[in-house]
């Protein structure tokens, strides 16, 4: 009996110990659940009908409830926001694209700045190389890096050439989004300080082994302005200049200047074909209104075609304008202008930039008229670039046993010209083929 006792007690101990630990673990939980309301009410205060979602529970912004969001309606906002924070990249925006220096005289040098500004939200990068449309303008940024926001300019310096009405382009190529390429333009118009009479001077189908002289006339604004050095820049011809007899016009002469006479020869030297050349003639004199004098160099620009008996219909075997891939054939013929017969004894092309180009001849089978035609073949291919190269004949004809006529085109890709302009990634500065006159042949 009392061992019995003994264990019951025992089992009555053990279950109040377990009952005691299950309720001393349920009201810690209770605690600690209290504390992570706390936690949450501190750090959103507001609620019911005022509550707005955090960014970690979305919850729908266009109702004034708790109700979670959709999670289509989470994505659209997410993707409003990532539209919003899109960068625009750099944008060139220029005060104006076209300047007019208006008149001016052709001795005078012109500056000029296009300012811009860059209203993007990434860096702006120039191009260093401003590509200008004619020798006598130069164009250079005052920098190459832009910053949003930054403005800048490109500088212009023009030296005036010619005469007349004229207009020069310079192009600024960037990493700007909105005009990666954009053409700048000056325009102006030239008065010429010394006027030359003829602006080009010809020399047309003269005879070879003879002399040709050709005069030409220099007035100038200035009536007493002077000629100080004429110097030829071609072999086979001499300039010199006439001396007159009338005394010089006095220096408050509204009158332009008595005419400087410049004689020009082309010697019995000039070879068969194409002569071109030019003649510096060194002046000096004042601008309407200045007090000191300023030096000028004029330069004549002389052509000549210079033949014997033997005339070819054209100055140049003309290929033209060849697109890639697109054959081409072109003709000139080679006469004798007093209607004498003569042979063509061997025809070679030499300095050929288009490879497989050649050329032959064909007799002409007309009534009266003895010669051949020059006969150029090719086949662009590939190639882009200038057609060139010589064409060297040899014939029986006294006087003109050698002849030579030059080639002359270009090869051009349609697809390159018509490329649309893209934004560039912009990094900052830091033997002879013949035929003989018998009939067509290859020759590699």
């Amino acid at each position: 009996m009392l061992r019995f006792m003994k264990r019951s007690l025992s089992c009555s101990l053990i279950f109040t110990m377990a009952v005691t630990c299950v309720i001393l673990i349920a009201s810690g939980c209770d605690k600690s659940a209290d504390v992570d309301r706390s936690a949450t009410a501190a750090a959103s205060p507001v609620s019911g009908s005022d509550a707005v979602a955090t960014d970690d529970s979305p919850r729908d912004v266009n109702s004034n409830s708790t109700t979670p969001a959709t999670a289509d309606q989470t994505l659209s906002r997410r993707a409003t926001a990532a539209i919003d924070r899109k960068s625009n990249g750099p944008t060139i925006e220029f005060q104006e694209k076209t300047h007019d220096f208006g008149s001016i005289w052709d001795i005078e040098e012109k500056t000029y700045r296009f300012s811009f500004t860059n209203n993007g939200d990434d860096t702006l990068v120039i191009d260093k190389e401003l590509k200008t449309s004619c020798g006598c303008t130069a164009a250079e940024p005052d920098k190459y890096v832009f910053e949003p926001g930054e403005s800048g300019s490109i500088g212009i310096t023009f030296k005036p050439k010619g005469h007349g009405r004229q207009a020069k382009t310079i192009t600024v190529n960037s990493n700007a989004t909105n005009e990666p390429k954009i053409t700048l333009v000056i325009q102006s118009d030239i008065k010429q300080f010394v006027k030359v009479e003829p602006y080009i001077l010809k020399f047309d189908n003269v005879r070879t082994g003879q002399r040709h002289t050709r005069i030409v006339k220099l007035t100038s604004v200035d009536p007493t302005f002077e000629v100080l050095d004429v110097q030829s820049k071609q072999r086979n011809m001499t300039a010199r200049l006439i001396e007159t007899q009338s005394g010089p016009a006095p220096m408050d002469s509204a009158q332009p200047s008595e005419p400087k006479l410049i004689e020009i020869t082309l010697d019995e030297n000039a070879q068969w074909g194409q002569v071109f050349g030019a003649v510096s003639v060194k002046t000096r004199g004042r601008l309407p209104g200045a007090s000191a004098s300023v030096d000028h160099d004029v330069n004549i620009t002389v052509n000549a075609t210079v033949y014997n008996n033997l005339l070819p219909d054209l100055p140049y075997l003309q290929a033209g304008r060849v697109e890639t891939g697109d054959s081409f054939e072109k003709v000139c013929r080679l006469t004798s202008r007093d209607g004498r017969p003569f042979n063509i004894t061997n025809i070679q092309l030499s300095g050929s930039t288009v490879p497989g180009m050649t050329v032959e001849t064909i007799a002409l089978d007309e009534p009266g008229v003895s010669g051949y035609g020059i006969v150029l073949k090719g086949d662009s291919g590939t190639y882009v670039g200038g057609i060139r190269g010589m064409v060297n004949i040899t014939t029986d004809m006294p006087g003109d046993e050698t002849v030579n006529i030059r080639v002359a085109g270009i090869v051009v890709d349609p697809e390159q010209q018509n490329t649309p302009v893209t934004p560039r990634r912009i990094s900052p500065p830091t033997q002879a083929t013949s035929t003989p006159p018998a009939g067509p042949s290859e020759r590699p």
